[in-house]
């Protein structure tokens, strides 16, 4: 995917991203809520470890895009990050395929504590 156009739509994406996952706005949503609803999740990644994916693919396009963690989301992933306490888990996680068959598939960031997602952000949607 062009990392302009992904850029671009990772900032919109956020904005949107109340429609597909519970936020914080919604206390007390349990990740194992979303596991019972078919959601998959990673392994705990480190704040490197997504900065540096995320590096990696801006590069693609290094002349338009702001060469920074999430690009022109930068500012979305930032807040994200400083919500991050000891002992917090930071995973993946992507809807089940039926959710993505009938273009309702989300996949992005949740920020664990304790078993409730504290923050999310959007990386993709159908």
């Amino acid at each position: 995917m062009n990392p302009v156009f992904r850029s671009l739509l990772l900032a919109l994406l956020m904005v949107t991203q109340a429609l597909a996952l519970p936020t914080a706005d919604q206390d007390g949503v349990r990740l194992d809520d979303l596991l019972e609803r078919g959601f998959t999740h990673s392994a705990p990644l480190s704040i490197a470890e997504i900065e540096q994916k995320s590096l990696e693919e801006l590069k693609v396009d290094s002349s338009r895009v702001p060469q920074l963690p999430f690009g022109f989301a930068n500012g979305d992933w930032e807040e994200f990050k400083a919500q991050v306490k000891p002992g917090d888990e930071i995973l993946r996680v992507c809807s089940s395929p039926d959710s993505w068959a009938s273009l309702a598939g989300w996949e992005g960031l949740v920020l664990v504590r304790d078993g409730i997602i504290i923050a999310s952000i959007t990386e993709t949607i159908s």
